[in-house]
Order: structure tokens, then C-alpha cells, then sequence
């Protein structure tokens, strides 16, 4: 069994720079909350952790307090943004064979940010390589054209390691991709196959501000979209395909419930939707664990994340995500 985390932090100088998005008073001391936020990650004993908006000054500190190695940490470019995304890995079990961090900038000057690590599991004969990336895509609700683009030069990158490193590495794709169930981003990883119109679109939520649950998007919860998307489609119209083996979304559970989370993000005064991601290989890995999420009326008594109340303590904007894989 592997068990694997991925959590955008919060980053206290974004945080900062968007107070209107958050309660005056979360129930955090703010200088403490990354303390809180390693003490949340640390209870679950992960091997392999993915963290997004992780400042340069905290990766050591992150480190220690998980107690964990540095894989891999690839910072945002640009002057506005000091963040970045980390990997870390349980040294007792995994050896690193490989590291690369890049910039997703879809030839649009954006600053947004991917890591990759390589693994060897030294568990008794594992002897299996299992590759972990994570990335952080645009915000921007208006510009889900561009977070596509990301997702795209995200897969080729991935697609070149994975040829590097031979058919039996099993990849994990992970973190905070800005994008709900509905979108190309989503389709794209989890078939494989999206129009190009689509791709293409500039999407925007109805209400990106109020609650966006999922289930709203046509999305049937077992790994996959539940169609590949043909708004307006032409006859001429191109598909475009992945680069990357199978994938499925772990978080998505069973066809006959509603499938992703309804929310892995709640803002009190902005996006809440389900927005962050597990994928994995479906060729080579299996979910056999998931930690669950609060559930809705939870998000909606502490009027938001970060929360810190009696009965939900939540350091982030964003719900922390556990899952344990097995080996096929």
C-alpha cells in the first residue's frame, strides 16, 4: 500500500494579498496555521505528499514537521508570485531516481508552476517506479482556454518522463488544477479525449462566487466524465488526446453516487466547487482507501475555509486529500 496527500496550503502571502475573500477571523493564529496545516498532514502518516502554494521559506520547515525528504520543489515564476509546488517522499521507502520542475506558461506568460519526481519503492520485491507530479494551474475562472493549454504541456512533459523511465512506472497526477468535473481540463485527464472547441472555450461557472457542487456538470463518479463534451459540435470538429496512460480521478467513487466531492474548495466570499484532484494509472494502481470530506452543512456552519470550530478544523481554503493504492 501507498498512501498519497495532495493539499494546497494556503499560501500566508496570497492570503494576504486577497483578504476579501476570507472571514476576519478564521480561528487561526495566523502565524501558526502552517504549523497546523503540517500537524493535519503528519496524523495521516502519508509516504508520497504533493502541496501547492508552498513559499520557498517553508519547504525546509514543511520537510521537518512532515518529516519527510525533499523531492522535488518547482517556485511560481514571475515577480507577484513566491509560491510554489513540493513533493516529498518517506526516504525509508522510496529511493529518488528523478527530479524536474518546470513553468506552465501556455505561451502566455503565465507563471504557473509543475514538479515531477521519480521513485523507486525499495518495499521487500516491490521494486516498482511509480512517478508523482503535482501543479498548481490559473485561477482565472474566465480562462479555462489557458488552463487547458497547461493541462496539455503538462501531459507532454509527463508523457516524455514516463517514456524515459519505461512502461512499468505507475503515475500519479495530482494537486490544484482550478477547474470543476464540467471542464476540457477534467475530461482531458480522465478520458483522455476533449473537442478542441471545447478545449478552446472560455469558460465561466454561473456563479463562480456561490456554491458550484459538481454534480451540476454531468459527471457519473466512476473515474471518468460521464461523455466527452460536444457543446456546439461540428462535424470537422477536432479531438484532441492525451499523451497519458489511463487515468481516473481516486476521489470519484462509485457510479451510483454522485462521484467527486461536491466541494474540495469553499471561500466564504469565493469559489466553491470541487477544483483539486488524485489521478492516477488505472493500468498499474488501485484506490483502496480514501479520506473523506466534510460534508457540506459543515462547510456551510463555519461559513467558509480556513475553519477552526468546534466541530471542523480545516488550515486551508482547500480540503486536504488522502488516498492508499495498491499495486495491480
Amino acid at each position: 500500500m501507498i498512501r498519497i496527500a495532495s493539499y494546497n496550503v494556503l499560501s500566508p502571502k496570497l492570503k494576504a494579498k486577497q483578504p476579501k475573500l476570507y472571514l476576519k477571523d478564521s480561528g487561526y493564529d495566523e502565524r501558526k496555521r502552517m504549523q497546523e496545516v503540517c500537524k493535519e498532514i503528519r496524523e495521516y502518516e502519508p509516504q508520497l505528499v504533493a502541496l501547492q502554494e508552498v513559499e520557498k521559506d517553508f519547504v525546509d520547515r514543511f520537510a521537518s514537521e512532515i518529516k519527510l525528504n525533499v523531492a522535488a520543489y518547482a517556485q511560481s515564476g514571475g515577480k507577484e508570485r513566491t509560491d510554489g509546488c513540493l513533493v516529498l517522499y518517506d526516504s525509508t521507502r522510496f529511493s529518488l531516481l528523478h527530479s524536474e520542475i518546470g513553468i506552465l506558461d501556455a505561451d502566455q506568460g503565465k507563471v504557473n508552476a509543475f514538479a515531477i519526481a521519480v521513485f523507486n519503492d525499495n518495499y521487500k520485491t516491490t521494486n516498482r517506479k511509480i512517478i508523482l507530479a503535482t501543479t498548481h494551474l490559473l485561477f482565472n475562472p474566465k480562462r479555462g482556454d489557458i488552463r487547458f493549454l497547461q493541462t496539455k504541456d503538462l501531459a507532454i512533459n509527463l508523457a516524455i518522463v514516463l517514456e524515459r523511465f519505461g512502461g512499468d512506472a505507475s503515475l500519479v497526477l495530482c494537486g490544484d488544477f482550478n477547474s470543476t468535473p464540467g471542464s476540457a481540463v477534467y475530461s482531458y485527464l480522465s478520458t483522455g479525449i476533449v473537442n478542441a472547441s471545447y478545449a478552446s472555450q472560455r469558460t465561466v461557472p454561473p456563479t463562480w462566487t456561490g456554491e458550484y457542487p459538481h454534480y451540476k456538470s454531468g459527471h457519473n463518479g466512476n473515474g471518468t466524465a460521464m461523455m466527452v463534451h460536444h457543446p456546439q459540435q461540428k462535424q470537422e470538429d477536432q479531438i484532441l488526446n492525451s499523451p497519458l496512460p489511463n487515468l481516473a480521478s481516486a476521489y470519484a467513487v462509485e457510479s451510483h453516487d454522485r462521484g467527486e466531492p461536491a466541494f474540495t474548495t469553499y471561500l466564504p466570499h469565493g469559489t466553491k466547487a470541487c477544483v483539486d484532484y488524485l489521478f492516477y494509472d488505472q493500468q498499474s494502481l488501485f484506490p483502496i482507501n480514501r479520506l473523506e470530506l466534510p460534508p457540506l452543512y459543515l462547510l456551510r456552519q463555519a461559513k467558509g475555509l480556513p475553519a477552526n470550530t468546534a466541530r471542523l478544523q480545516a488550515p486551508s481554503d482547500h480540503l486536504l486529500l488522502i488516498v492508499d493504492f495498491a499495486y495491480r
